[in-house]
């Protein structure tokens, strides 16, 4: 564990591993998963870009940096960076700053960075230890400091000082067997992997090729107005027709565009063009996001759709990584798309993982494109709901099922349960075999009229609470009392207090002053009521008049 140490001596304490480049990948990701006791990603956003300081205009670093916290957060996914507190990974870190400072929501972003290339690593050298680590970087040093707005650091030591290139292939490596796991566990996918460019230099351009010749292929999002290696793709990107060739003229506008974009001589822009070209014949797999576009508001939504589009998967496919990533917008508006089809039972299956990964907003959007829940509520299925092993995830699941799985009528019992019978109910006989001995028309029966008799205690119970806390709130704060009655609840279907009460006809609550008060003020509106209401206005006539 690695503690930093900034310029206010405010402590960070942050995991890290020190090891060889030659560390079998596996390894690495059961030290994260067991050690690091971090959770397997549903998502993984790997960002490159320039390893030098360079600047982003305001609007589009805010941009960015919020679009790419907000994939992170609803996917739950892991962010992977170079690490180290300049170019590219800096900017992630500023963007993790600005998220902390709202939320206190952790986001795993590891950096991967070589060991030679870290100022002050011989304060890090220890096993199982606390090392205190300082971010002052010595502006004479030709070295880079961590950025302590990581959550784990993975340093790569392959005996070099001062040189990039060691963490690169144990990164890829890192990144092919995370994809190799699945996404979920009642899902067969693996964890998708994205790339994300940010400026950079002409390396980052072997990388998008390295990706894009994968097997399976890894989607690129280039973030057009970033500068350098970024806007070069994305230009060429937008001049490359079918099969990757580029219209007659553009060759030299954008191999002279190359030498002045590095400071290449003709040779090697001329081999870095050709490289280009080669990216480009797989040009579906690049997503170029520019802001302002009306195709992609938000660059979350640019990253997500990228995979869906990159990974050639079915439409059912495509449904499953939005059911796991949980978001409904996206399957909303890019997996339901007019004249889909598909398969029988694909969307009944759907249903089911919904149900069982508490997705309820996905429920709401099966039923609204043609799922029958008639249908859907086969017996098989209820068993498979009722067997499902819950867990804290899922409390809804859990109180639907619970009462069901601890049958106890009979025929014998359920006619005092039904009759009131409380001396024959209380008594600790049971027969034998309760299922058998049982009708379960009864049974079901039984249990229907006992669940609406806890249902009603509840119901009283809990509406006699509202009404007093409807009390207390309206003697501490009338305006906010009367403001919360009319507060929407987003996991109320944004009903509101007053909706709900009036729906459940809860009257006390209805009848209390301060929702008198309430509903007069909604009934007179913006009157003004004066207490010198007697004034009057009078108007003075001549005698023609």
């Amino acid at each position: 564990m690695v503690s930093f140490k900034n310029i206010l001596t405010l402590f960070f304490c942050l995991q890290y591993v020190r090891l060889s480049y030659d560390t079998k990948p596996e390894a690495i990701l059961q030290l994260m998963l067991k050690e690091w006791q971090m959770e397997l990603p549903k998502l993984v956003i790997s960002v490159h870009g320039g390893m030098q300081k360079f600047e982003l205009h305001p609007r589009i670093k805010q941009l960015l940096g919020k679009g790419l916290i907000k994939a992170a957060v609803t996917t739950g996914a892991w962010i992977i960076t170079g690490g180290v507190n300049t170019g590219v990974a800096k900017h992630v870190g500023d963007a993790l700053r600005e998220h902390a400072s709202r939320s206190s929501r952790k986001i795993c972003t590891i950096g991967i960075a070589p060991w030679g290339v870290i100022e002050n690593r011989n304060d890090l050298v220890g096993r199982d230890v606390v090392a205190p680590y300082q971010t002052l970087l010595n502006p004479l040093s030709k070295l880079n400091v961590l950025n302590n707005l990581h959550s784990h650091f993975i340093l790569v030591d392959d005996g070099t000082v001062g040189k990039y290139g060691a963490e690169v292939k144990l990164r890829r490596e890192l990144e092919k067997t995370i994809n190799l796991q699945r996404i979920h566990a009642r899902i067969g996918q693996g964890v998708p992997v994205v790339a994300l460019v940010f400026e950079g230099g002409p390396n980052v351009i072997l990388t998008v090729l390295d990706f894009l010749h994968e097997s399976p292929p890894v989607p690129v999002v280039v973030c057009e107005g970033t500068g350098r290696a970024a806007d070069i793709l994305a230009y060429v990107h937008k001049q490359t027709e079918e099969g990757g060739n580029v219209p007659e003229g553009a060759e030299p506008e954008i191999i002279s565009t190359i030498k002045k974009t590095f400071n290449f001589g003709q040779s090697e822009a001329v081999h870095l063009f050709q490289t280009l070209l080669e990216c480009m014949k797989k040009k579906e797999l690049i997503t170029v996001f520019h802001i302002g576009s009306d195709e992609h508001q938000d660059i979350d939504v640019a990253i997500l759709t990228a995979l869906l589009k990159g990974t050639n998967a079915s439409a059912f496919d495509q449904l499953v990584l939005t059911l796991a990533w949980d978001r409904v917008d996206i399957a909303k508006n890019h997996v339901f798309v007019y004249g889909q089809q598909w398969l029988v039972g694909s969307l009944e299956q759907a249903m089911l993982d919904a149900l069982v990964m508490d997705r309820v907003a996905f429920v709401k959007l099966l039923i609204e494109n043609g799922v029958s829940m008639h249908k859907f509520l086969t017996i098989p299925r209820l068993e498979e709901l009722y067997n499902t092993k819950q867990g804290p995830t899922n409390p809804t699941l859990f109180h639907l099922v619970r009462d069901v799985k601890q049958v106890c009528f009979t025929n014998l019992c359920y006619k005092c349960i039904y009759q009131k019978g409380q001396a024959i109910a209380q008594s600790n006989y049971v027969p034998g075999n309760l299922i058998t001995q049982g009708n379960s028309t009864q049974n079901l029966y039984v249990l229907s009229v006992v669940c609406f008799d806890a249902f009603s205690f509840h119901s009283s119970e809990f509406g006699q609470l509202a009404v007093e806390l409807l009390e207390q709130s309206f003697r501490q704060d009338e305006t906010m009392a009367m403001k919360l009655l009319t507060y929407e609840l987003k996991n109320w279907s944004n009903s509101t207090c007053l909706k709900l009460a009036v729906s459940s006809r809860l009257r006390p609550f209805v009848a209390h002053t301060c929702t008198q008060m309430l509903l007069s003020d909604m009934w007179m509106g913006r009157l003004n009521m004066r207490k010198n209401s007697w004034y009057k206005v009078t108007e003075q006539k001549n005698g023609t008049e």
